[in-house]
């Protein structure tokens, strides 16, 4: 438990520890360890920046700053990163101020011109705006600015998801902005851990297809907790594996934050930015795909032995070994002609058509090329499928024993393909 806290401009008050009581002082409340609010003033509006009461400092871990101290902070608004310092002047006892950076400066004036212009012509003027910090870290602290922060939203800011709220929200599909789609793309900001000094952050992406979650991800992050534009990312991609032929313009992109300052928790993004996020994921989902396609050809190469230098020492596969007819047959007697990976049968598949064919494999790997080398049928080849034989030959510098093909089939097996 933390030390007690102790108001200093009051005598007689009693000691009681931070965890079970508000803090008041001047403009500043101490809500609990991790969430403070603070009042707007003239100050934060015109000089980008506030006063740190002596009670107020243990909230940003600075109780034992002398005179001339800094300390650097990252402050986090609109899911955006803000440079900070809070400065202790030099007077023998010295005061200690917040200053945050010009551009966030700016965004408040402008997220706020009306409070802005009133404190530009007025001294003293009757405002509500209240400024909370949410404490993730020593040095990090995201903020939000309302005239109100009713207590459940002061408690769910400590960091703890609610859960039932979020579900009774999607159960009301109250994602559904504007005109209803057929698709809907939702990030959740559901931080899993955000205790110091290991904190992890989290986004949960789902994807609905009328209304039903048919695709879900997790993505999370020890660094950073602004993970918003990778989970949009993460999400249109889900969208595009579970159904590549998706259009846009069929799509919704709706984000959820429990702790937005109107209440409102769920918004809606611009279509222009869902647009190009569609089109900058196809043109990277394009250029895999070739680079996959250039792959494949290259390893396909790679199964000749003329793909090598003459007298090359390599592990190299003897396909050509695989094709002699006599060996092939020969392999055929004593294995059988069902696919030793997945079972897989031409004749039970095809009929008349599919009898006796099966690929042949030799899984032993040959240390030199342009030498003949002598081929056990029994020890040295398998029976595989046309699709198996594909797979275990599909990277050139990386074939596939029997095994790991086998236990590839395994862990994939039963999985639904859309």
């Amino acid at each position: 438990m933390n030390k007690p806290l102790v108001n200093t401009f009051s005598k007689g008050v009693k000691v009681v520890p931070i965890e079970d009581a508000e803090i008041l002082s001047r403009s500043w409340t101490i809500v609990s360890p991790r969430v403070a609010v603070k009042v707007m003033d003239k100050s934060a509006f015109l000089h980008h920046g506030t006063g740190i009461p002596i009670d107020i400092r243990r909230f940003f871990d600075i109780e034992d700053f002398e005179s001339g101290q800094r300390k650097k902070l990252t402050l986090i608004y609109e899911d955006k990163q803000y440079d900070a310092s809070i400065v202790f002047d030099k007077m023998e006892k010295p005061r200690s101020r917040l200053f945050w950076s010009i551009p966030l400066s700016n965004v408040l004036k402008l997220n706020f011109n009306k409070e802005y212009l009133a404190f530009m012509n007025s001294t003293e003027i009757k405002n509500e705006l209240k400024m909370k910090f949410v404490k993730h870290s020593n040095q990090e602290y995201e903020i939000m600015v309302a005239e109100e922060f009713k207590l459940r939203d002061l408690r769910i800011s400590s960091g703890e998801f609610n859960f039932s709220t979020f579900n009774n929200s999607m159960q009301k599909r109250e994602y559904q902005k504007g005109k209803e789609t057929k698709f809907y793309i939702l990030t959740v900001k559901d931080a899993l851990n955000i205790q110091p000094p290991n904190p992890t952050y989290s986004y949960s992406v789902y994807i609905l297809e009328n209304h039903i979650v048919v695709s879900s991800k997790t993505i999370t992050n020890r660094d950073n907790k602004n993970l918003l534009t990778s989970a949009k990312q993460e999400g249109v991609q889900l969208l595009l594996e579970y159904n590549p032929s998706v259009k846009v313009e069929e799509t919704t992109l709706v984000h959820y934050k429990q702790d937005r300052p109107n209440g409102e928790p769920w918004q809606k993004d611009l279509f222009s930015i869902l647009h190009g996020l569609f089109n900058s994921q196809k043109r990277i989902n394009y250029v895999l795909k070739m680079a996959t396609v250039l792959e494949d050809l290259e390893a396909e190469k790679a199964e000749e032995d003329t793909f090598y230098s003459e007298g090359a020492v390599i592990n190299f596969y003897g396909k050509r070994y695989e094709r002699k007819p006599a060996i092939r047959q020969r392999a055929i007697e004593i294995h059988g002609t069902k696919c030793v990976a997945c079972d897989f049968d031409f004749d039970k598949k095809y009929g008349a058509h599919g009898k006796d064919f099966i690929e042949v494999h030799h899984f032993k790997p040959l240390s030199s090329i342009g030498v003949e080398v002598e081929i056990n049928p029994e020890e040295d080849l398998v029976p595989l499928c046309s699709n198996c034989h594909r797979m275990i030959h599909r990277k050139k510098d990386n074939v596939l024993s029997i095994e790991q093909l086998k236990e590839l089939i395994r862990n994939n097996d039963g999985k639904i393909i859309h």
